[in-house]
């Protein structure tokens, strides 16, 4: 399994690191917004973790495409 990118914040300069903070929390904003408007896939998001997690498949990816064409 491949490992996410991490971001070493100890390298970064005060300015970097607010820079950083505050694009996160812009995005942070702009995601809970759409999620507000969208209260659907929240339903759908959490009927597939479920799945995913009770079924426990070899390839998550695979499953997503069965899981939303009903099979």
């Amino acid at each position: 399994m491949s490992q996410t990118p991490t971001l070493e914040t100890e390298t970064l300069d005060e300015r970097q690191k607010a820079q950083l903070s505050e694009r996160s929390e812009l995005l942070t904003g702009q995601y809970r917004k759409f999620l507000d408007q969208h209260p659907e896939l929240r339903h759908l998001l959490s009927d597939f973790l479920s799945d995913i997690l009770v079924n426990r498949p070899p390839d998550v990816f695979e499953s997503y495409v069965s899981w939303s064409r009903g099979v």
